[in-house]
């Protein structure tokens, strides 16, 4: 597959996915997400890879500070678009995943529905995950869903960030957790 695909294919304006999604899938994970999350409505999120907002908008809705991140413009613009139609503010900024360049200001980071593993190398992906890592309070959460089973159960996925914690409570504070709504989740 021919690097860096992903920046065309995500580039039109409309949700090349949006078939494979519907409403009722978007609450049941926006409800289980806010189940998991270990912050209160009001801490900040960082949807990362947010598209056009199908789980920031419904974040803000819930309650919490929400910003969300994309590579495309045409999803960002939508996004803004439908979260003005919602009546909910949602920040939504351009950038590479690889390198955010947000200060450490987020109680937890939001990476889902196939929104990683794009890149040939995995020192990219690396990149990524301490870009959101970096994006975090001390003590914040990074919520990664991993389509890709293999990744997932090899418990590499876990190994590539630790929590942003004291080291005496690293091990405690990483695993893995299948959530009802049907996505996994690794919390560090």
């Amino acid at each position: 597959m021919k690097s860096g695909w992903w920046r065309s294919f995500f580039r039109e304006a409309t949700f090349p996915l949006a078939e494979l999604t519907n409403d009722a899938d978007t609450r049941r994970e926006v409800r289980e997400l806010v189940r998991l999350l270990p912050c209160p409505r009001g801490s900040r999120i960082l949807d990362v890879a947010c598209g056009i907002g199908r789980h920031a908008i419904p974040l803000a809705k819930e309650g919490f500070e929400v910003t969300g991140v994309d590579w495309s413009s045409s999803y960002l613009w939508e996004a803004r678009r439908r979260a003005s139609r919602a009546k909910v503010p949602v920040r939504f900024l351009r950038r590479d995943m690889r390198a955010l360049g947000l200060p450490a200001e987020f109680d937890a980071v939001t990476n889902l529905w196939t929104s990683f593993g794009y890149f040939p190398k995995e020192s990219d992906d690396l990149r990524a995950l301490r870009s959101m890592r970096a994006a975090l309070k001390p003590g914040g959460w990074i919520f990664l869903e991993i389509a890709d089973a293999d990744l997932r159960n090899s418990g590499k996925a876990a190994t590539h960030f630790g929590p942003k914690r004291p080291p005496s409570r690293m091990n405690a504070a990483t695993r893995s957790e299948r959530s009802d709504a049907g996505f996994c989740v690794s919390l560090a």
